[in-house]
């Protein structure tokens, strides 16, 4: 399940993490959608225009002009293995893992395709006759979705050009796509009175309907924040801060954009449709008054950065009484020429109110003067770098900036280590994990796999020595401009005997089938779902004793055989659990379990024989069976680690078990050679000093349609008013301060470019004796998700060439499985009512049948979803189209429902399992969530008695230790996910933290324990390492009750030892041990702009020094473009009244190098940076 906070930016892709997999990471498709490459050759486009060739001797086909043409065209949202490779590389980097990448799955989705201008619902236009084609992509994979246009003579000589020409194809591909997520706790609750919004709506956009006629309004992004200001002011929308959740993590939306953001989510796209638009059909929403029905310009854009004139943002015109914008224009350059790049005035954003205007100076020194002449400047003061112009209307004002000379030297930019691995056969439990450069100093720091291992450390291969390794830390120091070579051993090793414990549900297997089932490493009935059942054990806890991997089950089997030594002899040793029986059993009914269990533990003996088998024949293999015995003299060795509680009648879950002991494989020792390098830190020459000279200029009056670049393209939010639904109009409150699923609307799009070496290789031209015009051939394909959504095969029924009785004279029947996803149908042209004197017929009709599986039917529903009652089909289910191409959607031409039902908030390291019932109509299934099985598929046809009903939901979570808590019961619509989260009164989760910034304590022991009644639960914890944390969870007996205790231990290295005696634990669950800190200041670090374009990178300093209680506390990050933007800088004080901190920002410009700037205090615990500022 995807949990909707993105953890990474990487080249143009977003990257979500798994709610429950560490492993596997969702990628966003990219912002702008391709030309779709051709299947059989990856350097061809799935482009064609096809021009018709005038013929002197034969008219067009019907419905063709001379000259007139078709385009086909693909287009997709593909990301190439290279780019997929290195975004793998770089979540390795960051998270460790296997970085499992997979798309973004989306529910539903649409696709557009503007070509010249005209959209798929206007027909018959100038140059575009016609467009057809997927008005919905394939929602996995590249979104891949296929276009026909039609053109008349005068557009296929206008495409004809554009093509020859390559690049832009005068073509826009717009994606809305619709994920679901499990999304971040925001400490918000927001209400939206929708019919207020309607009404406030109608009123401020009414007078700036869309220039192309219609009932849509265009606003841009500027005045689209503007609206959402306006509709909170009126109290259309009332956005409340609520107290955080506990447990949830509620954080606070950084600013009102973010918020705008939020609201616009929840409201969907129906009331705000992202999609592009030109500046001259944007609604002007300038005007305040909005009591008044006026518009003004929502858009906003980035003026032009040359050497002359400069203007601001300029939208679409507006009325004659709108303030006139500034412009700067540069004058003059000292020197003229190699004018230093890393000088000199950012891009004009002229303001959007006001006679204010604000210059952004590069570079460090600078001073400067203003006046309303060139020959009368005075000095003028600067805000950092940032210098403000009183510009009012009709006036000019000159402006001179100045920069001194500079020295040359250092830059100051410490330079990051690199690791360079030479080549050799590593073992993979050996090596050196993925290097991460140390963000100060010069000490780094490789961490090694694999025990005992020994490193050598010097300036070159002939002089190495010695080198410590602290826990599995090899520490080096490198110094710039200097290189370390590292030497690193593990010695060879005899082999040892270790254990694997193949674990059983309680009874398994019964019988010689379950011996099968177990044995194919797939036990049938799944354990955890019969009566009597304790646990799902075999796939889900069955393990070595060194096992350090999530990996269980056979599979963990397998790679334990693979380290043993071939040829050896394995010793297994089966049991059974010992349940005592009632008090006056019969000595038959002893006898009788003894004779059970001991054909049980047999059976539980064949299934690891087979497994070792099938894995592995080269051992030899020595088995016992001891049915209860070991089991009631409890003498079976329990795998290490906790064990879970006996059952009522004595039962150990423990003792159902297979132990296989074998003798690791002798291996050689192993070295490793590499070197750590850090480059010199660069120097800079110096700068003469530097003078620029220019002008800011404001008009007397309103800007000209000249400069309103009404023709310009820009992202923009489509508003139809007349599609809103009476039923839509409602009041509605969104809870965000818990963590639910949510869906969320991504819309790629941008103009299509066509990049080839021969564009023109992209043109047909043809005469009617073509075989285009002369046969009709459908290829059909689908964009099912087979196993996803639990589809066996697709039937496609063809009929063609009506005969004017009301038959047709031609029927087909493709065939699309899993094995062959695409089938071709092929018949030469008839006449309209088999009749040669009308015009041929180029369109058909198909019907579509898909056959679901059984197993993921609700209960008994069975059986095939036809098209009957889907879109543009008649009563039979009958579609007519004139595709050639023809996408099988099963979404778009079912009407069936694929529900997922996924695991939530579930602690499962306290809880083994949640059985769900799922209840729709007549029909019922249990369902079981666990770590190993968090969600399932479900796919419901709905029936013309059931059309209004809901699909309900109950269950029972089973706790470890033996408890059992309802869920209670929830209706949901058939369209949603379905999330179950475990109640989070039922849970105490405590955080301990040990503070030992200078490294004062050898390990510091804490006990932590919670009482009820009769029920005591105690754990104990060593911590080691300054700012390491663990976290406890325990089941609680009563939610009202939630006090806990703690008792610690703490060692210093100098030999005291200090002792806290049991004492009541914080309400909030959170312990600081070591440095006594009386409170914690969370600071919040954000950068509202990412680096991007000259800015390469952005670092913030960190400190806080208490010099009183002798505290330093220091942190840095360092931001880039495709960084996550904040981070959080945890402070613990000693004096309640020192809340103040500093911190530092540093630039790094790819023209100008590094820019510092100064050390600044703040005080609050959200620090929010604009690089420039």
């Amino acid at each position: 399940m995807l949990y909707d906070e993105p953890v990474l930016y990487h080249r143009g892709l977003t990257l979500f993490k798994d709610f429950s997999n560490e492993d596997t990471f969702y990628f966003l498709p990219p912002e702008v959608p391709k030309i779709a490459r051709s299947p059989e050759d990856e350097e061809d486009y799935a482009l064609r225009l096809v021009l018709y060739r005038p013929d002197p001797n034969a008219p067009p086909p019907p419905g063709m002009e001379n000259g007139g043409g078709f385009l086909n065209l693909d287009v997709d949202l593909r990301v190439s293995e290279e780019l997929l490779e290195e975004v793998r590389q770089e979540v390795r980097r960051r998270f460790g893992g296997q970085a499992n990448l997979v798309p973004v799955p989306f529910m539903n989705g649409s696709v557009e395709l503007v070509l010249l201008g005209t959209t798929r619902d206007d027909e018959n236009q100038p140059f575009v006759r016609k467009i057809a084609g997927s008005t919905i992509p394939s929602l996995y994979g590249t979104q891949r979705a296929a276009f026909s246009v039609v053109l008349d003579r005068d557009g296929a000589a206008l495409m004809r050009q554009v093509i020859e020409a390559g690049g832009a194809t005068m073509a826009l591909a717009l994606y809305h796509l619709t994920y679901a997520g499990i999304g971040p706790a925001y400490n918000l609750k927001i209400t939206v009175d929708y019919q207020r919004v309607y009404e406030h709506l109608d009123l401020r956009l009414r007078a700036g309907v869309s220039a192309s006629g219609g009932n849509a309004s265009f606003v841009g992004k500027a005045g689209f924040h503007l609206l959402m200001e306006e509709l909170k002011e009126n109290r259309a929308i009332l956005v409340e801060e609520v107290d955080p959740v506990p447990g949830e993590n509620g954080r606070n939306p950084v600013n009102q954009q973010q918020i705008d953001d939020i609201i616009r989510n929840l409201m969907g796209s129906t009331w705000f449709k992202p999609t592009l638009a030109q500046g001259g059909q944007m609604a002007n929403m300038a005007s305040q008054g909005s009591s008044s029905g006026s518009t003004a310009s929502g858009s906003s854009g980035n003026g032009s950065n040359g050497s002359h004139s400069n203007q601001g943002s300029s939208g679409s015109s507006g009325s004659q009484s709108e303030r006139a914008r500034a412009t700067w224009t540069e004058d003059s350059r000292t020197p003229t020429e190699n004018f230093p790049s890393q000088r000199g005035i950012e891009a004009f954003q002229a303001a959007s109110s006001g006679t204010e205007e604000t210059l952004v100076i590069r570079g460090d020194g600078a001073s400067a003067k203003t006046g309303s002449a060139a020959d009368a400047l005075q000095t003028a003061r600067l805000e950092g770098n940032r210098l403000t112009v009183n510009v009012p209307a009709g006036e000019t004002r000159h402006v001179e900036i100045t920069w001194p000379a500079t020295e040359g030297g250092t830059s100051g930019e410490r330079q990051a280590a690199q690791w360079n691995q030479e080549p050799g056969e590593i073992p993979p439990d050996r090596g050196v994990e993925v290097f991460e450069p140390a963000a100060s100093g010069t000490q780094e720091t490789l961490r090694l796999r694999g025990n005992g291992a020994t490193a050598r450390v010097g300036p070159s291969r002939d002089s190495l020595a010695s080198q410590s390794i602290s826990g599995n830390a090899l520490a080096v120091d490198v110094p710039p401009g200097e290189t370390r070579h590292v030497e690193i051993t593990w010695p060879a090793t005899q082999g040892t005997e270790e254990s694997f414990y193949l674990f059983f549900d309680y009874d398994r297997p019964q019988d010689t089938a379950d011996v099968s089932s177990y044995s194919s490493g797939n036990p049938q009935p799944a354990e955890g779902t019969q009566p009597d059942s304790e646990g799902a054990r075999f796939l889900t806890e069955s393990r070595a004793t060194s096992t350090t991997t999530p990996q269980r089950g056979p599979a963990e089997l397998a790679a334990f055989l693979s380290t043993l030594e071939p040829g050896s002899t394995l010793e297994l040793d089966a049991h059974a659990s010992y349940e005592a029986l009632p008090q006056g059993a019969t000595a038959a009914e002893r006898q009788a379990q003894v004779a059970h269990n001991q054909r049980l533990s047999e059976r539980r003996l064949e299934v690891a024989r087979n497994l070792i088998s099938s894995f592995n024949g080269q051992f030899q293999i020595n088995g016992r069976a001891h049915g209860h015995t070991q089991a009631q003299a409890n003498q079976i060795q329990p795998l290490p680690g906790p064990t879970p509680s006996p059952n009522s009648r004595g039962g150990r879950l423990q003792d159902r078990v297979v132990i296989i002991k074998g003798r690791r494989r002798s291996r050689p020792s192993t070295v490793l050679e590499g070197t750590l390098t850090r480059p010199e830190t660069p120097t800079t020459n110096g700068l003469p000093v530097t003078i620029l000279r220019g002008h800011l200029q404001r008009g007397g009056g309103s800007e000209s349609g000249e400069d309103s670049n009404s023709t310009k393209v820009e992202a923009s939010f489509e508003v139809n008013l007349e599609i809103i639904q009476r039923q839509e109009k409602i009041t509605a409150t969104y809870e965000l301060n818990t963590r639910k699923a949510r869906t969320q609307e991504v819309h790629p799009q941008g103009q299509l470019i066509l990049d080839a070496a021969n564009p023109a290789q992209y043109i047909l031209e043809a005469d009617g004796a073509i075989d285009f015009f002369q046969w009709l051939e459908i290829a059909a394909s689908t964009t099912a998700q087979w196993e996803q959504e639990g589809i066996d095969s697709i039937a496609v029924q063809i009929r063609y060439g009506p005969d004017g009785r009301g038959g047709f004279r031609r029927t087909g029947d493709l065939m699309l499985t899993p094995q062959s996803d695409t089938d071709t149908w092929k018949v030469g042209v008839l006449h309209e009512n088999d009749d040669s004197r009308q015009p041929v017929a180029y369109w058909y009709e198909y019907r579509v049948t898909v056959n679901f599986l059984p197993d993921v039917a609700l209960g008994d529903q069975r059986g095939a979803v036809t098209s009957v009652g889907a879109a543009n089909a008649d009563a039979d289910g009958w579609i007519r189209t004139t595709e050639r191409n023809l996408v099988i959607h099963p979404r778009d031409v079912t009407p069936a429902v694929i529900v997922d039902l996924a695991a939530g908030i579930m602690h499962y390291d306290l809880i083994e399992r949640a059985q769900v019932a799922l209840r729709y109509g007549p029909y019922r299934q249990n369902l079981m969530l666990s770590a190993a099985t968090p969600s399932h598929r479900l796919v419901i046809r709905p029936e013309p008695d059931l059309e209004d009903d809901r699909l309900h939901t109950t269950g029972t979570i089973f706790y470890k230790d033996g408890a059992q808590v309802p869920l209670p019961e929830r209706a949901w619509t058939l369209q949603e996910l379905i999330v179950i989260n475990e109640p989070r009164e039922n849970t105490l989760r405590v955080q301990v933290v040990l503070m030992d910034p200078q490294d004062e304590y050898e390990r510091v022991n804490v006990r932590l324990r919670y009482e009820h009644e009769n029920r005591i639960v105690e754990t104990d914890f060593d911590l080691t390492d300054h700012a390491q944390f663990q976290e406890w969870s325990v089941r609680l007996e009563d939610p009202d009750h939630r006090d806990w205790q703690y008792q610690a231990t703490l060692v210093k290295k100098s030999g005291d030892i200090d002792v806290i005696d049991w004492t009541e634990g914080d309400p909030s669950g959170l312990l600081t041990l070591g440095v006594k800190a009386v409170d914690v200041i969370p600071v919040q670090v954000i950068l509202l702009v990412p680096p991007s374009g000259d800015l390469l990178a952005v670092k913030v300093e960190l400190r806080y020094e208490d010099e009183r209680n002798g505290l330093l506390w220091e942190h840095a990050e360092l931001f880039r473009s495709a960084d996550a933007l904040d981070f959080t800088w945890s402070i613990p004080i000693q004096d309640p009244q020192l809340r103040r901190y500093q911190y530092r920002v540093t630039e790094f410009h790819r023209t100008t190098g590094m820019s510092q700037g100064e050390w600044t205090e703040h005080s609050g615990t959200s620090l929010e940076l604009i690089p420039g500022f």
